[in-house]
């Protein structure tokens, strides 16, 4: 039995060395195919940190574009402001301008009623004096005229006498 032991245990031995040498094989094929797999796995990782630097870089000009464009309607935006500041400053201006002129203008209305009437008064007190004078002057040439007729009558009656 034990040749047969020994033989057994060669036997285990030659497998268990066959078997080393498969795992050997294995653990070669094994180790090449995960050196594949890694090298294939760096390619592809590098080939997509290519496309993803040039989608990246591409971004950045995109978002730079995007930035540069906010920032002249930006610029616009505040000159638009500039510019309606003005227009509200000028639009006081003027509204403080058409209230002054209203404000003379009222003043210059009420300094033509007041003339207006002080004009009426006048005219008044002239159309009087004009009547008084009027009235004085036919009162003068009525005295006037009677005189004037008492002596041509007066007269007449001196020619009448020495006539007769």
């Amino acid at each position: 039995m034990e040749k047969k032991d020994l033989s057994l245990e060669k036997s285990i031995f030659d497998l268990q060395k066959k078997i080393q040498a498969i795992n050997f094989d294995d653990k070669k094929e094994i180790k090449q195919n995960f050196q594949k797999l890694i090298e294939e796995n760096v390619k592809q990782l590098k080939a997509e940190n290519d496309i993803s630097s040039k989608q990246k870089d591409e971004k950045i000009n995109c978002l730079e574009e995007e930035m540069n464009k906010v920032h002249n309607q930006s610029n616009d935006l505040i000159k638009l402001q500039t510019n309606f500041n003005d227009l509200q400053s000028k639009f006081i201006q003027e509204k403080e301008k058409r209230i002054n002129l209203e404000n003379e203008l009222k003043k210059i209305q009420q300094i033509n009623i007041d003339n207006e009437n002080k004009i009426e008064q006048l005219k008044q007190y002239f159309q009087k004096l004009i009547d008084e004078n009027i009235k004085q002057l036919k009162d003068e040439n009525d005295v006037c005229l009677k005189k004037k007729m008492k002596k041509l009558i007066l007269w007449k009656l001196k020619l009448k006498k020495q006539m007769i």
